[in-house]
């Protein structure tokens, strides 16, 4: 017996904000886990760990302009769904065409927030590759729309892409979300036409920066000195050169806006789970968390650091339309996510078989500043590993620096620090080389200025 699974990634949505403001998904799921941890605290890694079970030194994904089109769908838990179709529809460009992701699905649709017909123009690839910089290359694009096969999708995905630039300057909330309901329609309909076993990954991005203000969002979460701005925000040179005194009105604005976006994110979700049909679960997690220099650790902003931080590890996890044997307060790791669907797509017992580990290589960007004074700091290999059912909490890096910290009251509280000695052997056991191996040597894809530009927009170069 086999039936439908949605994996649905809420990309960035860290769990503390899910349980603050997910009430509506909440109130639907079957089971919502408590302590659900990733294996990475960054896209790429984590996307890889979330297909292939293992950490990242074992998969090797770790660059910010990656070559997914190496992964084969034998080495990841869909080889184990037999008889059904993959479909995927992601917002994330890295789990998209541009970094050969598309190639573990049979369909897959890339849904790009200032993009709202896939078929039409890329406005953002054809304003790159214009010559001329003044209005004439407006003129050009309404002849290249012309000349498309699809002409008056192209001219709408101009008109998006311009509105989504204006709205970041007017003093207003835009009237349109990121991709989010769009996305979700999209699955809507490709469940409803089909006629086997069907898989579909989905990524709704509408959490991740850059945040703006949408009309959809319920405005009470939202500070009214905060409603129309768009916070700008540099968060790896403020990370680095710790000037986070100078972005405070600014991150003050991105909290709010953050909230906002994840109640807005999960009551659409939570909408399209009441509409799809029995047959069809629904799993929702997220790649992993942001951090907000909210005081729940050292101070940091965004997620591109290799911090294990409980802001960047601890996430959401929640399935509609399932019925599971599982303690949900026991931890759970992402290692351990793809049985977990094929449990549900296949109607078979689950078990939890993956330690609770995680892993980051070095800083998550594109063009790393190799020239800063502690370069070394921010692009050292961090990684943990949690013990005694989650009690415990041990985190070392490169630099020979760790952490035990212990559990109290649902956080983690700092016990003792010191050297590589500190971290018992059962904690390193999950690792198959020494930590200052972990980079694996890194394929790297080719990327245009368009996608530079996506992946700068992002915070990833």
């Amino acid at each position: 017996m086999a039936r439908n699974v949605v994996l649905l990634c809420l990309d960035t949505v860290r769990y503390g904000y899910f349980e603050r403001h997910a009430d509506d998904l909440q109130a639907i799921a079957d089971h919502t886990f408590e302590e659900c941890r990733t294996a990475s605290t960054w896209s790429v890694p984590s996307h890889a760990s979330m297909f292939t079970g293992v950490l990242p030194h074992e998969h090797g994904f770790h660059s910010a302009t990656p070559t997914f089109g190496d992964l084969d769908r034998e080495d990841t838990f869909l080889s184990d769904l037999d008889r059904f179709q993959f479909i995927g529809v992601s917002a994330n460009p890295y789990a998209s065409p541009v970094f050969g992701f598309d190639r573990l699905f049979d369909n897959f649709y890339h849904a790009e927030s200032s993009m709202p017909y896939a078929e039409g123009l890329s406005p953002s690839k054809f304003w790159h590759e214009s010559s001329t910089e003044d209005w004439t290359r407006y003129i050009e694009f309404l002849e290249a729309c012309v000349r498309h096969n699809h002409p008056m999708k192209s001219l709408a995905n101009g008109v998006a892409s311009q509105t989504e630039k204006l709205f970041q300057k007017l003093p207003m909330a835009k009237p349109f979300d990121d991709g989010c309901k769009r996305i979700l329609s999209r699955t809507r309909r490709i469940l409803d036409e089909s006629e086997q076993p069907t898989f579909v990954f989905v990524n709704v991005m509408d959490a991740h920066g850059p945040l703006t203000n949408v009309r959809s969002y319920d405005q009470s979460l939202i500070a009214e000195e905060h409603r129309n701005c768009s916070p700008d925000i540099d968060a790896l040179a403020m990370n680095m050169d710790e000037t986070f005194d100078e972005y405070e009105e600014n991150i003050a604005a991105y909290r709010d806006l953050y909230a906002a976006a994840v109640e807005y994110t999960t009551r659409r979700v939570a909408e399209f789970c009441r509409r799809v049909d029995d047959d069809t679960a629904v799993v929702i997690t997220a790649d992993h968390g942001e951090q907000l220099d909210d005081g729940t650790g050292e101070r940091r902003f965004g997620h591109v650091t290799p911090d294990a931080a409980e802001a960047l590890l601890h996430v959401p996890l929640a399935v509609v339309n399932a019925d599971l044997a599982v303690d949900e307060s026991e931890p759970i790791s992402h290692l351990d996510l793809g049985n977990l669907v094929t449990a549900i797509a296949t109607e078979t017992e689950f078990e939890k078989c993956q330690p609770l580990a995680a892993e980051v290589a070095g800083l998550g960007v594109a063009h790393p500043p190799t020239d800063h004074e502690d370069f070394d700091y921010w692009n050292r290999v961090s990684r943990c590993v949690y013990l005694n059912n989650g009690a415990d909490k041990y985190v070392w890096d490169s630099m020979g620096t760790a952490r035990h910290y212990g559990q109290v009251n649902g956080e983690y509280v700092l016990e003792r620090e010191g050297g590589p000695e500190l971290v018992p052997p059962n904690a390193t056991a999950p690792f198959m080389t020494d930590i200052e191996d972990a980079r694996t040597e890194e394929k790297t894809t080719y990327v245009d200025a368009a996608v530079e530009s996506k992946l700068e927009e992002l915070g990833y170069l």
